[in-house]
């Protein structure tokens, strides 16, 4: 089978997904294996294989008509797992349905037994409540990490549960073996659609909230600068009103110190005026 190198292959249930059932635990469970990761999932489940042949490679499965989703995904070096589940549920609370998203701190946990770092977050999206959580761990030189969510309800929680109990993670595989486990992967009781229609309108679906939230980040500029500018103007001619009134002030200060200077000196003028009557007069007398 021809592989592109970018693409999605959708594997859906060829008659399971038409039987009826009641309740989850009565679901069957249908596995399958990507290179060395093998994992479990309900009727009613997507599964569409993620990344390059010969590069990083991964696994997603959606729930149908649903948000819940599982999403494996393997890099083939040693990545500090802590630094990159925080990394990715930064990048997740920024899309526009997670704007209520909480991040709890990062806890150790175990996941196919082994060793792993786990962080937990809720998210509430209109009038419901969703939990999910990011897995990472490293094992053989490989780093993985594995992010949960659905429906933050009992029956959402254990389905999601015995997913992620199902998720095996056996030693790497020889890179001989990679083209062959590729055509492989795909049981005999399912179908192969190509989703390129899907990733298209993914894509696209992906730009559009990508341009919004450019634009009204641009906008949110646009609006900053002007108001910044009115704020640098207002400022100015405010310190222009207050020198104004400064010089104002001062001149007004100078010119009362000149008017008492002048007062003072004319009531001492008077008074010397007023002595020399006197003594004038204390002369004449005493000469009679």
């Amino acid at each position: 089978m021809k592989m592109k190198s970018k693409y999605f292959v959708t594997l859906i249930l060829s008659a399971f997904l038409a039987l009826p059932f009641n309740g989850f635990s009565q679901k069957e469970m249908h596995s399958l294996t990507r290179e060395n990761i093998s994992v479990s999932m309900p009727s009613g489940w997507l599964a569409t294989k993620l990344g390059k042949k010969f590069g990083n490679f991964g696994i997603k499965l959606t729930k149908q008509d649903d948000v819940a989703f599982v999403e494996i995904n393997c890099i083939r070096r040693v990545v500090e797992p802590t630094g990159k589940i925080t990394t990715l549920a930064s990048e997740r609370s920024n899309k526009e349905t997670f704007a209520y998203m909480q991040i709890d701190e990062v806890e150790d946990a175990k996941l196919s037994n082994i060793k792993s770092k786990l962080l937990v977050y809720t998210n509430t999206h209109l009038i419901d409540s969703y939990r999910g959580g990011i897995y990472g761990l490293v094992d053989n030189g490989y780093t993985y990490t594995v992010e949960y969510y659905g429906i933050d309800t009992p029956e959402g929680r254990a389905e999601i549960e015995k997913i992620l109990s199902s998720i095996k993670i056996e030693k790497p595989l020889a890179e001989e073996n990679f083209v062959e486990i590729e055509e492989n992967f795909v049981p005999k009781d399912w179908n192969v659609v190509q989703d390129d229609e899907g990733q298209i309108k993914q894509e696209a679906d992906e730009k559009k909230v990508e341009k919004k939230e450019k634009s009204e980040k641009e906008k949110l500029s646009k609006e900053e600068k002007r108001l910044a500018k009115e704020q640098e103007k207002r400022l100015k001619e405010e310190t222009k009103k207050v020198e104004k009134k400064k010089k104002e002030l001062e001149k007004k200060r100078k010119q009362k110190l000149k008017d008492e200077k002048r007062a003072a000196e004319k009531k001492k003028k008077a008074m010397k005026a007023k002595k020399d009557d006197e003594d004038l007069k204390q002369k004449m007398e005493e000469q009679k």
